[in-house]
């Protein structure tokens, strides 16, 4: 999972290296940040395949993932930390391929997103105290 800041909006890229495979999930989708971070993901990709010592394919698969849409321009951290926080919490069967229907639905409820909120002030908070 890599999470990622392009232009002051937060997206969540999945990568599997080992079959080559990529999967950008965009909580704000206009297919602005396809172009750009697809190069930096293929760029990794040949870095990974050069380092393993092992051929690549000449392109890789990549994919957008349809995902809860956020309903401002203030929330796609959030978005992408509870993208995050359910692919980690699934069976662990999941593959770039099957999180389509992990996270099919339209969007998060305010009461979602406050939790996922929640979580991350008390996380931060009890580093803080320590």
């Amino acid at each position: 999972m890599v999470p990622c800041n392009v232009c002051d909006h937060w997206i969540l890229t999945i990568i599997d290296p080992y079959k080559e495979e990529a999967a950008m999930l965009d909580p704000f989708y206009d297919g602005i940040h396809d172009g750009v971070w697809k190069q930096v993901v293929q760029l990794a990709l040949k870095l990974f395949n050069a380092q393993k010592q092992r051929k690549g394919r000449k392109m890789s698969s990549w994919s957008v993932i349809k995902v809860p849409k956020q309903p401002d321009n203030f929330q796609c951290g959030f978005y992408v930390m509870k993208y995050m926080k359910e692919i980690v919490e699934c069976d662990g069967s999941q593959t770039i391929g099957s999180l389509h229907s992990l996270l099919d639905k339209p969007s998060y409820s305010k009461e979602d997103i406050d939790d996922v909120r929640k979580e991350w002030a008390d996380c931060v908070q009890d580093h803080i105290l320590e």
